[in-house]
C-alpha cells in the first residue's frame, strides 16, 4: 500500500493510496464484479438513477481487510473505525457527477476496481469555488480518502465512456 497526502487549501487533507487491497481480495473483489447484471439478484439499481448499480451480497472477506488498514490509520494519525462499505458499478449515460461534499462528516474511501485505466474517469478534486485542482485516474485497486467528507469538493469531471466498467467500493469510517 503506496498512501500520498494531499493538503487542500481549506484545511482538509486526500489521502491517494494505490495498491490499497492484497491480490487476493482484490482477487476476490474482482469475481463479485464480474457477476454484475442487470438480471442478477445481487445487483439493484440505485433509487435515482438506472446508471448506478448496487452489489447486495456478501463483502465479508474484503471487509475484514479493509477494517484492519493500519497503514492507513498511521497515515491519517488517527484511529478509523469501519463503518460500512458499499459495491457499486456506474453505467454510460448523461455526463459528469457535479461537485459536492457529503452530507455527513465521517471518513470516506473510494477504491476503484477495473480492467481499464481511463486518465480522466476518477474522481475530480475541486476547491471551494468549484473549480478543478485534480482529476483522479481511474485505475485498479487505487483510490482515496478524504478526512472528511463534509469538507472536500470532489465530483466526476466526465461521464463514463462506453466500454468502461466503472465499479467502486466505497468505504465509511469513523473515528475512535
Amino acid at each position: 500500500m503506496l498512501i500520498s497526502t494531499v493538503n487542500l487549501s481549506n484545511g482538509s487533507r486526500v489521502f491517494l493510496i494505490d495498491q490499497w487491497l492484497t491480490a487476493d481480495a482484490l482477487k476476490e473483489l474482482r469475481s463479485i464484479c464480474h457477476t454484475y447484471s442487470q438480471n442478477n439478484d445481487n445487483w439493484k439499481s440505485a433509487d435515482w438513477s438506472d446508471l448506478r448499480w448496487y452489489y447486495h451480497g456478501s463483502l465479508e472477506n474484503i471487509i475484514k481487510e479493509i477494517s484492519t488498514a493500519k497503514s492507513i490509520n498511521d497515515a491519517v494519525g488517527k484511529s478509523l473505525i469501519f463503518a460500512n462499505a458499499s459495491l457499486w458499478i456506474d453505467l454510460p449515460g448523461p455526463g459528469g457527477m457535479t461537485p459536492h461534499v457529503e452530507g455527513d462528516g465521517s471518513y470516506l474511501a473510494q477504491i476503484y476496481i477495473s480492467d481499464k485505466e481511463w486518465p480522466d474517469c476518477g474522481t475530480t478534486i475541486y476547491n471551494d469555488q468549484k473549480q478543478i485542482l485534480f482529476q483522479l485516474p481511474f485505475r485498479d485497486n487505487f483510490g482515496w480518502l478524504f478526512e472528511y467528507g463534509t469538507t472536500v469538493m470532489h465530483g466526476r469531471e466526465h461521464d463514463v465512456p462506453d466500454g468502461l466498467n466503472r465499479f467502486s467500493l466505497m468505504i465509511w469510517y469513523t473515528v475512535n
